[in-house]
């Protein structure tokens, strides 16, 4: 509740968190559209000395760069400066001439933004507005509108060319840093739209503008902008502001060096297939004009105000939007961590809940981290982690001073009957203990010791026991070793399954490796070193398929387990070892995986029980990097025996077989085809 509190109380205690996400954990890229005209101290000096042009410039020579970016065939133009008043007189430029150049280069490019300042009741005079076509028939709650009663606006021959106004305002949060901005501005009744949103709506000749109040979002065709609660858009910052950092930039002087040179049939400096296609912003950016603004990933070093509206286009242009976390979803994770965190310091120890109280203080962070990079999300973890303070010092003084000695009595109680890390896991788990399953591709290993049974009448029970500790000691290692989960015991067997407990797609190349490290194991009956197993061999089944796994059981006890077709042809797989002389089957399906990693031995189409039709199943013979020429030869005689078996050509492939048997006596493959020819 108090982290709630703190969160709706005090919003601004997480602009530093926002801030710092955007500088260090934002993975930024170079953005080639929209570009970035800048009005910079070498475009001045340029003008200055080599024109003889002092600022403020003629407005004909914004109607030779409008002309030049129209032959260019840019998306749009929009000009990040205030023509408020008609041109003032020059000795080598006629103010009227200059107005009226710059108005028919408008006239002409029909995809012309202008800047309009929003201003409160302090401004004496204004040009009249003059209503925009493109913004006639919509209607955008109050709600989400800045209001204004007066503005700085184009004079009247401007604003009739072009093709829409972009207020240039912004607002700021309490300590003074721009995050979030009004998309909408309005006064007498007229609607006009921040510079970066009417850029695009001109630029990308949008139709229909409406405002969605259920889901809080402003709809530009087919295209959804969230916006905050109070009506604003969060800003999606794509790096440190200026030239050589996240936009392309280029300076104003070399833009109309360019233009000129177009107009003289000569090749420009900056060619037109730079510019084309694409939207174009032009603004002030030397530190003179006084037109840079403080934002999250540049308080420091001011950010030029263009790029903040080419910003807002690219956000547009991308869909890069930055929206709040579920305030739902927020709460309910506050909850389960909080609760967490009390639940763990109701214990007699330290050390354990220390470090699980470091891990539930780092989860959030890296939560947020996490949301912010891949998922444009902003998690508030300030007030959680106070609040996650908080709960600790309150859970430490309830546990030791009032309920400590209550707890510690229950925990010793019942650790007397039941496994502490079983009684820990259950506690700590957020996962439901139910006996629901989920259908998934993985693959299943049967192993089974060869003649265990007539093997163990020969040991005393205490000595068979002490054998089987053995093996399943070792074996479980084997199954860990490669990844796999150990299902059960079956006896003097093991189930084991791999790709169950990730996405791991190896999970048939894995279950390989640990049928051949089977082939290779061995263990000891008892302490004193006596080996008397080395007759024993263990038979494995590997079958790669669909299966059902999950806590199944009853209410009061369930077991994680796999269960279907796949799990019974594996199990069969294992047994089939006694009909072929092997160590070790696997099916098509796991071959299919695993045989660029292993030499598989192609071996029989076979009935077995459970499958509609004759399963093909293969013995694998050692990984490829492994292979000798021993088992090179082994495997040509036999892959030409078997073709002319599959061919029905018996006589041929028993006269093979034969062969093969001379070469390998021990093959007990052979054996199996020449007693089937």
């Amino acid at each position: 509740l108090f982290c709630l509190l703190l969160n709706l109380s005090f919003p601004n205690m997480e602009n530093i968190n926002y801030d710092l996400l955007f500088k260090h954990i934002k993975k930024y890229e170079k953005v080639t559209n929209p570009i970035i005209i800048c009005i910079d101290q070498n475009s001045l000096d340029y003008f200055q000395k080599d024109l003889q042009i002092l600022w403020p410039w003629p407005r004909d020579i914004y109607g030779i760069i409008t002309e030049y970016l129209d032959y260019c065939d840019v998306e749009v133009t929009a000009y990040d400066i205030l023509f408020t008043s008609p041109d003032i007189e020059r000795l080598n430029s006629d103010a009227f001439y200059a107005d009226s150049a710059f108005t028919s280069a408008i006239d002409i490019s029909d995809n012309i933004v202008l800047a309009a300042q929003l201003e409160d009741s302090t401004l004496s005079r204004m040009n009249p507005l003059i209503k925009s076509k493109a913004y006639s028939n919509i209607t955008i709650p109050d709600k989400i509108c800045a209001n204004f009663p007066k503005a700085s606006l184009p004079i009247s021959q401007f604003q009739k060319s072009a093709a829409s106004l972009g207020a240039v305002n912004f607002s700021t949060d309490e300590d003074g840093i721009i995050r979030k901005v009004p998309l909408f501005f309005k006064i007498q009744d007229e609607l006009i739209p921040h510079l970066g949103l009417a850029s695009y709506v001109i630029g990308k000749k949008i139709k229909s503008v409406n405002y969605d109040q259920l889901k809080n979002t402003l709809n530009l065709d087919n295209l959804s902008i969230p916006l905050t609660k109070s009506g604003k858009y969060i800003i999606n910052w794509y790096g440190k502001g200026g030239v050589n950092n996240s936009f392309q930039y280029y300076s104003f002087a070399n833009l109309f060096k360019s233009a000129m040179q177009w107009k003289m049939k000569e090749i420009p400096f900056i060619k037109p297939e730079n510019l084309k296609s694409k939207a174009i912003f032009i603004g002030a950016t030397a530190a003179g004009l006084l037109d840079l603004k403080p934002t999250p990933v540049s308080s420091i070093h001011p950010y030029p105000g263009v790029e903040i509206y080419a910003t807002i286009y690219k956000n547009l242009l991308s869909q890069d939007f930055i929206t709040d976390f579920s305030k739902f979803s927020w709460i309910l994770i506050v909850f389960i961590f909080l609760f967490i965190q009390s639940k763990i310091w109701q214990s007699d120890k330290v050390v354990k809940p220390l470090i699980y109280s470091v891990i539930l203080f780092t989860i959030p962070v890296l939560l947020s981290i996490f949301l912010f990079k891949y998922h444009d999300k902003f998690l508030p973890i300030v007030s959680f982690e106070i609040s996650m303070i908080l709960t600790l010092i309150g859970s430490v003084a309830s546990e030791y001073f009032l309920a400590g000695k209550k707890s510690r009595l229950i925990k010793k109680t019942f650790n007397r009957y039941l496994d502490p890390k079983l009684v820990k896991k259950m506690i700590d788990s957020t996962e439901d203990m139910n006996t629901a399953g989920k259908e998934i591709n993985a693959t299943v290993l049967f192993s089974d010791l060869q003649g265990f049974t007539s093997f163990s009448e020969k040991l005393s029970p205490q000595k068979t026991v002490e054998m089987l500790n053995n093996y399943f000691e070792k074996g479980e290692k084997i199954i860990f070793k490669n990844n796999g989960m150990l299902d059960k015991y079956t006896g003097d067997g093991m189930m084991a399954l791999f790709g169950i407990t990730s996405n791991n797609s190896d999970h048939a190349i894995e279950a390989s490796q640990a049928a051949l490290d089977f082939a290779n194991l061995t263990f000891l009956t008892d302490q004193n070193g006596n080996d008397e197993t080395k007759n024993l061999e263990t038979r494995i089944g590997v079958n790669t398929g669909p299966l059902v796994a999950g806590n199944i059981g009853s209410s009061r006890r369930v077991d994680y387990t796999a269960i279907g077709n796949t799990v019974n042809i594996s199990a069969r797989l294992e047994a089939l070892n006694k009909v072929f002389g092997t160590t070790n089957l696997i099916s098509f399906s796991t071959c299919e995986l695993a045989n660029s990693i292993f030499v598989c031995r192609n071996l029989d189409y076979y009935n077995i029980r459970g499958t509609t039709e004759p399963l093909q199943i293969f013995t694998i013979l050692c990984k490829k990097d492994k292979m000798n020429k021993e088992t090179e030869k082994l495997l040509k005689l036999h892959n030409d025996a078997i073709a002319s078996y599959h061919e029905k050509n018996l006589l041929d492939a028993k006269e093979k077989f034969n062969n093969l048997l001379k070469e390998f006596p021990n093959d007990s493959v052979a054996k199996y085809f020449i007693t089937q020819c």
